[in-house]
């Protein structure tokens, strides 16, 4: 199913849109005018429509419902019980502007727009995984199962909705049980794999790649994976100019003391209960253009941190796009492993 199909716009027909419905083939289509969510179309509608007198030549916007059900990306996750409780078989999912994001059908995956353009994804996947011991003793981080896949194919699938079909990746800790496993898997038939002579940290195997990205990549480290929006990621990268992109995660701290401000002689001067702290931190997914490729050195060991601010310190623009905490999963640890299995329904 691509995204184009639930798509119509307010120069169609009203016999246009109806075959936008029919290929859609869950009874529903949207009006969408300059990336943003403008009503919703059903074959009741059209129906209606047709039975008061209209005809299949009027334009669409007569008969389009101009206040349809949706949902904030910060409650997708419960689209499926929303269109359960409201009879739709298909619903979007808008960010706070109200751009359309992807659209979430009824018992199945998303319908994203795709990528029209063949990124590479490069997948950091050597780490000894540390934070991950004993786990990663007898298995390879990426290797750790996630109900029936493992979180490797996890990030590999999102990706491959999106239409990418190209993808690298980085090897050393457990490097030949990581290969062994993928040879037979069709579904990532353009994966290929590139060995580090040694370990040379989270930046420096890409230096591995250069002649392979040419121009834009993503790159994702093996342990997280971002539910959000890869077009838009995509697409403010390349509008931008950035050399990276970060995906960053809008992270809240809350203190769970009563808090102190005084002057430079100790007076009090105010007192905040339990304050709540907000930074953006860094998830491990970026957007990279191939000018990165500039400034590292060959065989290398850099982690990303310290190219990014290489990159800042030449003058080069970096920028981030900033997701909520709860759309980025981090699975190096322990108790997050186990959160991310909870999403997803797997325990």
């Amino acid at each position: 199913m691509k995204f184009e199909q639930l798509i119509i716009t307010p120069d169609m027909t009203i016999e246009e849109a109806m075959v936008c419905i029919d290929k859609g083939a869950c009874k529903t289509a949207f009006l969408v005018e300059d990336g943003i969510l403008k009503g919703a179309l059903t074959d009741g509608d059209v129906r209606r429509f047709l039975l008061k007198g209209g005809s299949i030549h009027d334009n669409v916007t007569l008969v389009v419902n101009y206040d349809p059900k949706f949902l904030y990306e910060d409650s997708a996750e419960i689209s499926q019980e929303y269109m359960i409780q409201h009879l739709l078989t298909a619903l979007p999912i808008v960010d706070g502007e109200k751009r359309l994001l992807h659209i979430d059908r009824l018992n199945d995956t998303s319908v994203h727009r795709e990528i029209n353009e063949n990124i590479p994804v490069v997948m950091m996947a050597g780490g000894l995984g540390t934070r991950l011991k004993p786990y990663t003793e007898i298995i390879p981080k990426p290797l750790i199962p996630i109900g029936p896949k493992t979180i490797a194919e996890h990030i590999l699938d999102r990706f491959v909705s999106y239409g990418l079909k190209s993808f690298y990746m980085v090897l050393n800790y457990k490097k030949s049980l990581i290969k062994a496993y993928f040879k037979d898997i069709d579904e990532y038939e353009g994966l290929d794999f590139v060995e580090e002579p040694f370990f040379m940290g989270t930046a420096g195997g890409i230096g591995l790649l250069r002649e392979k990205c040419n121009e834009n990549f993503f790159l994702v480290n093996c342990d997280i994976l971002i539910e959000y929006d890869y077009y838009r990621i995509w697409k403010e990268h390349k509008d931008s100019g950035n050399i990276v992109t970060m995906v960053s995660a809008r992270k809240k701290i809350s203190v769970p003391y009563g808090t102190i401000e005084s002057d430079d002689n100790g007076v009090v001067t105010t007192l905040v209960e339990k304050p709540q702290l907000i930074y953006n931190v860094n998830t491990g997914m970026y957007l990279c253009n191939s000018r990165i490729f500039n400034y590292l050195n060959e065989n290398e060991k850099i982690d990303m941190p310290d190219l990014i601010l290489r990159c800042i310190s030449a003058g080069e623009r970096v920028g981030q796009v900033i997701i909520e905490e709860n759309h980025w999963y981090d699975m190096g640890q322990p108790e997050e492993l186990e959160n991310m299995k909870q999403r997803f329904h797997y325990i």
